[in-house]
């Protein structure tokens, strides 16, 4: 079953802990963490991995993360869906948008990107 068909809950069920992950493992700048829920293949990436890292020294938002953020809602498309919250700053009052893809890959739940603007 393609994770489109899942209901909202289903999905919030699956996406929030990978949001956790992702958020942890930004403050902490902890590839292991960020990447966990991520493909192998996307993990094993040095590239993105060296990106990822670069980011976090460059942009202090992206390691200020605050545990809490909105539900703002899901896309869905034929094979994956995209997460949407409102996602908070330690650091400052600003607000971001935090959109993660979530996929099926060989009959697991995998995050194939995470953007935060």
């Amino acid at each position: 079953m393609y994770i489109s068909k899942k209901t909202n809950d289903e999905i919030i069920k699956i996406a929030e802990p990978i949001r956790m992950d992702v958020v942890e493992g930004s403050n902490k700048k902890s590839w292991e963490q960020h990447s966990r829920h991520m493909p192998e293949k996307i993990i094993q990436d040095e590239e993105i991995k060296k990106n990822v890292e670069r980011q976090w020294r460059e942009v202090a938002y992206l390691s200020t993360l605050s545990v809490e953020a909105e539900l703002i809602g899901i896309i869905r498309k034929q094979e994956s869906v995209t997460v949407c919250w409102k996602q908070f700053s330690t650091a400052s009052k600003d607000e971001y948008l935090l959109k993660i893809r979530l996929e099926e890959i060989d009959g697991q739940i995998k995050q194939v990107s995470a953007l935060l603007d």
